[in-house]
């Protein structure tokens, strides 16, 4: 009975190192695929991160590109507004060089000439003086003649 006991604890013995050794195998393979999910894991964050730089600078290459547009948006408006008033600062000289021209039919007096200083500075948004002061020019020689 003794031998049948030692069998037995011999065979229990084996089957506990056999399960052992089954549980080692299979935190073996656990730490393995850990490992290689931790490796994964690594590139795949390397590659968001890689896009995600990619993606900040063409936001920012957005954001430049259209701040330049609407500079040049602005830009355009200031040209078509300076651009009407021009038109209108015209219309106006022409009406006033006609009325010059009708009054002188038969008079054939020079207009004097006035030097006017060239400037680099923008024009004043009020360019109406312009106008007003050829009336008064026109009015002098009208007198004169």
């Amino acid at each position: 009975m003794e031998q049948e006991v030692n069998t037995g604890k011999d065979k229990l013995n084996q089957k506990c190192h056999k399960l052992q050794d089954q549980l080692a195998q299979g935190r073996q393979e656990v730490r393995k695929e850990i490992a290689d999910f931790s490796v994964q894991g690594a590139a795949f964050t390397k590659n968001l991160q890689a896009v995600i730089t990619k993606e900040v600078c063409e936001s920012a290459e957005l954001q430049e590109l259209q701040k330049h547009l609407n500079s040049a948006l602005l830009h355009r408006e200031a040209l078509r507004n300076h651009n009407e008033d021009l038109r209108q600062e015209n219309q106006q000289l022409q009406v006033l060089v006609d009325r010059l021209d009708d009054s002188l039919e038969g008079h054939l007096a020079p207009l004097p000439v006035l030097q006017v200083q060239i400037t680099s500075v923008p024009p004043a948004a009020d360019r109406r003086h312009t106008v007003i002061e050829a009336a008064h020019i026109v009015k002098y020689c009208l007198l004169d003649s």
